[in-house]
C-alpha cells in the first residue's frame, strides 16, 4: 500500500517510509486538499486543545468560560499578532503588552465572533468581570497585565507552551513536513510583515509571540470543531477527548499513523482503544457526572457509540459532510499557525 501523505523525506521517519515504497510526494498539499494529512494534523491538535481546556478548567470551572476568556484575550492583542514588528516587540517574557495597547473587545463583537447567544455572552463576562478575571474599560472589556501574570494564567501558559511543543516534537517523530506550510500563498493569515522587517538578534526566547500565535490556533480549533455541535463548546470537547482517547496507539505508530491519514482513510475500531467516561473525565478535568452526561448525549446524536469496554467515536460520524468540514477548518487553523510562526522566524 502506497500513501500520498505530506512527507519530511530527511527524517529518519520519511526515509523509512519512502524506502518501504509506502509514501509518494505530492507536492505541497493545500489544507483543502482531499490528499492533505488531515487526521494526522486533527489528533495532533486535538490533544493541544484538550490540554488547554483541562487547563483552563483549573482555574475557570466552565468550559464556555475558558472560551470567552481566551477569546477576550484574542481580540484585546490582535493590533499587535498582525503585525511583526509590534508581535516582536512584545516578544519574551520581559516585554509584555502594556494595558493601553490592548483593544478593548465589546460583548456584542465577542457573540458574534464565537457564534455565540449575546445574553450568555453578556452573562458569563459579568462572571468573568465579579471574579477578577477581566475589566471594563471604554469601548468594551479587556485581559489587564494584572491578571495576565497572576501565578494562575502564569501556570496556564506555561503548560500550554509545553503541550504546543510536544505537538510540534510528535508530529516531526511521524515525519510530518513543516515545509509544506512555509511560505505558502494559499494560507487564511491576517499577518502583516512590514517592508523590511527582520527578527532582531540577541533577544530571549519569544514565549510570548508563540504563546498570542497559538492561542489564535487554539480558540479556531475549538470554534472550528464545534460547528458541527451546535456551538456547544463542551460536548466538542468531551467528543475530542473520546476521539484522542481511541486513537492514543496512532499518535505513537509510524505506520498507522500514516495508513489512516486522511479524510477519506477512518481507522476502524479494530485499531482503537475505547475510552471509559473516568478517562474523559480526567483528559477534561471534568467532573464525572458531567462527562457520562455529555457521553450520553453524544451517543443519542449518533458521534459516540457504546461497546463492551468504553466508547468509540462513531466512524459513520466522522464521514459525515459536517465533520469532514470541521476537521478541514482545524487544518486550516493549523496550517494557519504553523505559516504565521515560521514567517515571524520561529525554529520549529
Amino acid at each position: 500500500m502506497r500513501y500520498c501523505v505530506a512527507w519530511q523525506s530527511e527524517t529518519p521517519a520519511g526515509k523509512a517510509l519512502r524506502g518501504a515504497g509506502m509514501i509518494e510526494s505530492q507536492g505541497r498539499i493545500a489544507p483543502t486538499s482531499p490528499l492533505a494529512p488531515t487526521r494526522v494534523i486533527v489528533r495532533a491538535a486535538s490533544e493541544f486543545m484538550l490540554e488547554g481546556v483541562a487547563e483552563g478548567m483549573k482555574t475557570f470551572g466552565s468550559v464556555r468560560r475558558v472560551v470567552i476568556f481566551t477569546a477576550i484575550v484574542v481580540a484585546n492583542v490582535q493590533p499587535i499578532t498582525r503585525s511583526a514588528v509590534r508581535t516582536w516587540r512584545y516578544a519574551d517574557l520581559d516585554h509584555i503588552p502594556p494595558d493601553s495597547q490592548r483593544r478593548p473587545v465589546s460583548i456584542m463583537g465577542l457573540a458574534g465572533s464565537l457564534g455565540s447567544p449575546l445574553e450568555t455572552t453578556r452573562n458569563n463576562v459579568a462572571t468573568l468581570i465579579e471574579d477578577g478575571f477581566c475589566i471594563r474599560v471604554e469601548n468594551g472589556v479587556i485581559v489587564p497585565n494584572a491578571v495576565l501574570q497572576s501565578p494562575a494564567l502564569i501556570a496556564m501558559d506555561e503548560a500550554l507552551s509545553a503541550s504546543f511543543w510536544k505537538m510540534i516534537a510528535d508530529l516531526k517523530a511521524l515525519g510530518f513536513d513543516f515545509e509544506q506550510v512555509r511560505g505558502r500563498k494559499d494560507v487564511d493569515s491576517d499577518l502583516g510583515l512590514e517592508p523590511g522587517f527582520r527578527v532582531a538578534g540577541a533577544q530571549g526566547p519569544p514565549t510570548r509571540l508563540i504563546s498570542r500565535v497559538t492561542a489564535e490556533f487554539y480558540l479556531a480549533s475549538i470554534l472550528g470543531g464545534s460547528a458541527p455541535f451546535g456551538g456547544d463548546w463542551t460536548a466538542c470537547a468531551v467528543f475530542g477527548a473520546v476521539m484522542s482517547i481511541n486513537a492514543e496507539a496512532m499518535g505513537k505508530s509510524l505506520d498507522e499513523a500514516w495508513r489512516y491519514a486522511r479524510a477519506d482513510t477512518p481507522p476502524p475500531d479494530a485499531v482503537r482503544r475505547p475510552a471509559t467516561i473516568r478517562e474523559v473525565a480526567a483528559r477534561l478535568n471534568l467532573d464525572r457526572e458531567s462527562a457520562r452526561r455529555h457521553v450520553h448525549g453524544l451517543i443519542k446524536g449518533g458521534r459516540v457509540v457504546k461497546g463492551d469496554k468504553g466508547y468509540l467515536a462513531n466512524t459513520a460520524y466522522m464521514q459525515t459532510p459536517p465533520s469532514q468540514a470541521a476537521a478541514v477548518e482545524m487544518t486550516k487553523a493549523f496550517y494557519r499557525m504553523i505559516y504565521d510562526l515560521t514567517a515571524l522566524g520561529v525554529e520549529l
